[in-house]
């Protein structure tokens, strides 16, 4: 017997792909609420463990407490790209960007 269902599974079942990646979000979400560990990463864990100390408990990336997908990503930075007129960057450059400006603005050490 199965004991794991994936979206894939669901797409063969004949559920539309993102119906598919839905229902497995929001089962992962239930899980979550209930108090199943679904990330199991040890360094994952203890991070959580800083951030609840000082008070912030959601991803950076996240509508509903649960990490977006990257494409999810991906498409809200093409987006903004688009309204900027800037170029588009990887969701990593943001972070490297981010930096740039602190150094360079107020000369902030990273």
């Amino acid at each position: 017997m199965k004991e794991l269902i994936t979206k894939d599974d669901l797409i063969q079942l004949g559920y539309p792909k993102y119906t598919s990646i839905q229902i497995i979000r929001q089962a992962k979400q239930m899980m979550v609420q209930k108090g199943y560990p679904f990330y199991n990463n040890k360094r994952l864990e203890e991070w959580k463990a800083r951030q609840a100390k000082i008070g912030i408990h959601d991803f950076v990336f996240s509508y509903d407490r649960m990490p977006m997908l990257k494409s999810t990503i991906s498409r809200i930075i093409g987006r903004f790209a688009k309204l900027a007129n800037v170029h588009r960057v990887q969701a990593k450059g943001l972070r490297h960007s981010h930096a740039s400006y602190l150094i360079n603005e107020f000369n902030v050490s990273v």
